[in-house]
């Protein structure tokens, strides 16, 4: 299961401010079912679209989350299909529906250059085979008394590479504009049907006839649905819609890359899977049994929605990335197209923009993005179409296919308070990021190269901000009122910040030579494995590591003979205390050293490996501190650090409240001399002082 999904836990273990996007969660009530709650005895039973209908209508009136927004105006649809007419025709400003569904392999007719002025004759779409979960919604939408539905096969021109682009990079406005979306999630692709129910008006049945249907759940018999297996343990409709949402997690439809941003920015959903139909706006989430309650229009999910960004929060966008990384798509160069969405947003409130899917804002940190598990390589398929500029970069985690390890990324984030009074927790330790390189990008070799814009930190407090003593934070009124801040960053919407597809990177940095470590050992928390590296000189003094994008069985015997060529990142700390410390107080000799555990001593005679605690040539010898407790194991951070699990670790030697290292990425060059980012970790700050090192100019593809 991915990381982010844990039943057991609140919200399917999915960060609080990620649950609006994700299926249900959080916006369900926690009501009983009651004696009337009954999954369907067998897939004859009906779908009421009377309770559809009423649905729509109650949140029209009461909930207004079809509401304007800037998101809306951003763009729109090209050319819609007519339900009514059977045909395609001209965008109109009037409500329509979006389906959000599987292409798969089935093959039926697509709106091309040569077939546009066919399909707009009246009754075309009847004479062409049609897939059933088009035919299906289109059904659907015309039963409703609406006329207008956008499918991206028939409203987008295919072999049209200029207008599909535009489209493409509407996909969120268009969405975000729908009257409503159809999720299609029951089939595994568009072959199958939109529901394995029938879809139908059904008269009220009279409290007589609702009574003896809830009292006699076995008496129609037959072949019983998956939804009823797991379902009859639900008490609450919060149960129910977690399970629900659970079984949404494992279709199809949520795998496929092209589903995410239609999820995200649809405003209201009807969802079809799990042999039923749910609903879902931007304040609650029904299953099929409950009616929408005419909630007030003051009444709002506490947490944003995206496309209501006004400020750059890398923490929300991290985690948002990693929900969509373990995507599969069928031409893996559509990684971008299928983000673009979020990433247009994102672009306009990080300062720098995106840069192939890492904010400007913090590049430095997101540099480091780490697997959790071992990721598949997004290679780009040649197609008809001109796939010159498919971009894979190595140093960008779009260019592989898993679980990315979002905490890998929490410095990028430290700007953001989550601690004391009002949060109730201490301050958590602190890990930030000191920036050693200045960074370029470019879509291809050539004069022309963008400088990264990096956040600056403000020698003064800007005008906005405000210190707030008590809470030992800064705060700023407006659009992020509310948010506790560590230190004041960019704030704001800049429409002209875009987002940059480049595949290369440059920069003048130092590299070094490290040998590794004849063993390879899992990572703490994930699939990975993790590789010691070793002190210049000396065949067994610990020098820091690296995370591999692979299984720990997989590296075993094919451990680098020769030492490997590590390029400076950036220099980085971590407070290895526990307690509360003051913002703004660098790491220095001044700070008290503080007792440090032996968190290996167990895990080498497990290994059958020792390593000495010989100190590096030249490096002065440091005063070994009394163990102390908790161990480095239960540090908050230990999930991302992994030399902490190693049993090189010496946590005797490397004593002292804080740990310094140098970030570093592991690279091999090819025949053109362009480096690949092979994995990236940490070596002692001191191991690299002492090594031996060289200034280069390196452009990492």
């Amino acid at each position: 299961m991915p990381e982010f999904i844990d039943p057991k836990t609140p919200h399917l273990g999915v960060t609080p401010h990620l649950a609006p996007n994700f299926p249900y969660v959080e916006k369900a009530d926690s009501s009983n079912l009651g004696p009337g709650f009954r999954t369907p005895d067998r897939l004859s039973v009906p779908i009421d679209i009377n309770k559809i209908r009423q649905w729509l209508k109650t949140c029209d009136a009461h909930h207004h989350c079809n509401a304007s927004t800037p998101l809306r105006d951003a763009g729109h649809a090209a050319w819609l299909v007519d339900v009514s007419r059977r045909c395609i025709v001209p965008f109109k400003n009037e409500p329509y529906v979006a389906l959000s569904y599987v292409w798969g392999k089935a093959s039926s007719v697509s709106l091309t250059k040569s077939n546009l002025s066919k399909l707009r004759t009246p009754g075309a779409l009847s004479n062409e085979p049609l897939p059933k979960t088009i035919l299906d919604a289109m059904t659907l939408v015309a039963s409703l008394g609406l006329q207008y539905l956008w499918i991206d096969r028939l409203c987008i021109i295919q072999d049209d590479v200029a207008g599909k682009q535009s489209q493409i990079q509407s996909m969120a406005s268009i969405y975000a504009s729908s009257y409503f979306t159809i999720v299609a999630a029951q089939s595994h692709d568009a072959a199958g049907p939109l529901s394995s129910r029938p879809l139908r008006p059904i008269p009220p049945q009279s409290p007589l006839s609702k009574m003896l249907y809830s009292l006699l759940p076995g008496l129609k018999g037959g072949k019983q649905p998956r939804s009823s297996q797991h379902l009859a343990t639900a008490r609450t409709s919060k149960e129910a819609l977690n399970l629900h949402s659970i079984d949404l997690i494992h279709t199809v439809w949520f795998s496929r890359g092209w589903t995410f941003q239609e999820w995200l920015f649809s405003r209201r959903r009807i969802l079809f899977h799990n042999n039923t139909v749910n609903w879902e706006c931007r304040l609650v989430a029904l299953h099929e049994e409950q009616c929408l309650a005419p909630l007030s229009s003051s009444t709002r999910n506490s947490h944003l929605h995206l496309g209501d960004e006004t400020w750059g929060n890398f923490h929300r966008y991290a985690r948002l990335a990693a929900l969509f990384a373990p995507r599969k798509f069928t031409f893996p160069q559509d990684v971008h197209d299928a983000f673009a969405g979020a990433a247009g947003i994102f672009s306009r409130v990080f300062e720098g923009g995106l840069i192939t899917g890492l904010p400007g804002l913090c590049f430095d940190e997101a540099l480091l993005w780490q697997p959790y598990c071992p990721m598949q390589r997004r290679k780009a398929v040649v197609t008809a179409v001109d796939d010159d500029d498919a971009v894979m970069p190595s140093w960008s985690w779009m260019s592989c296919r898993g679980n990315v390890q979002s905490e890998a990324w929490a410095p990028g984030w430290a700007y953001l308070d989550a601690s004391g009074p009002a949060r109730g927790r201490e301050k958590p330790p602190r890990w930030l990021v000191r920036p050693t390189v200045e960074w370029k990008h470019a879509e291809r070799l050539g004069p022309e190269w963008h400088k990264v814009s990096t956040e600056k930190r403000p020698d003064e407090i800007p005008q906005g901000w405000d210190w707030d003593e008590e809470q030992g934070c800064f705060t700023t009124p407006g659009s992020v009122s509310g948010q506790r801040f560590s230190y004041p960053v960019p704030l704001g919407s800049d429409p002209a910040r875009i987002s940059h597809r480049s595949r290369l990177l440059r920069c003048t940095t130092r590299v070094a030579r490290f040998s590794v470590h004849p063993a390879a050992y899992n990572s703490f928390a994930g699939d990975c494995s993790v590789l010691a590296l070793l002190s210049p000189g000396s065949r067994s003094s610990f020098a820091g590591c690296l995370r591999v994008n692979r299984f720990e069985h997989a590296v075993v015997g094919e451990f680098p003979k020769d030492p490997i060529v590590l390029i400076e990142l950036s220099e980085g700390f971590v407070e290895l205390s526990f307690k509360p410390s003051k913002i703004g107080v660098e790491p220095s000799s001044s700070l008290e050293a503080e007792q440090k555990p032996d968190c290996a001593a167990a895990k080498e005679e497990q290994r059958g490996c020792r390593m000495s605690t010989e100190p590096v040539a030249g490096e002065k010898q440091e005063k070994q501190p009394e163990p102390w407790s908790p161990p480095l194991m239960a540090h908050p951070l230990a999930d991302v650090f992994d030399e902490w699990s190693l049993p090189q670790w010496k946590a005797e030697k490397f004593g002292g409240r804080v740990y310094e290292f140098v970030n570093v990425m592991w690279v091999t060059f090819d025949v053109d001399n362009l480096a690949e980012r092979v994995a990236v970790g940490r070596v002692r700050k001191k191991a690299w002082e002492m090594a031996s090192k060289e200034t280069m100019d390196v452009t990492i593809r």
